[in-house]
């Protein structure tokens, strides 16, 4: 969850996320969305069926790691 190239890309999604809807900080909507991925069964089904088994809670704990949670 930590590497460098993991927090890289998590760190463009922050960038994009605060770009695209207009925050000075996402860290309340990133980490509602990424409790959605590690706790909601359909959000992880349709994700996975498409990047791949375990997908959607490894980007969840990523983003929670990103935004000091876990």
């Amino acid at each position: 969850m930590n590497s460098c190239e993991v927090r890289e890309l998590v760190g463009e999604y922050d960038f994009v996320t605060k770009q695209m809807f207009q925050l000075p900080d996402a860290t309340d909507m990133a980490l509602e969305i990424a409790d959605a991925y590690r706790t909601n069964p359909e959000i992880q089904a349709a994700q996975d069926s498409v990047y791949g088994e375990g997908t959607t809670e490894f980007i969840g704990q990523a983003m929670e790691a990103f935004y000091g949670k876990s």
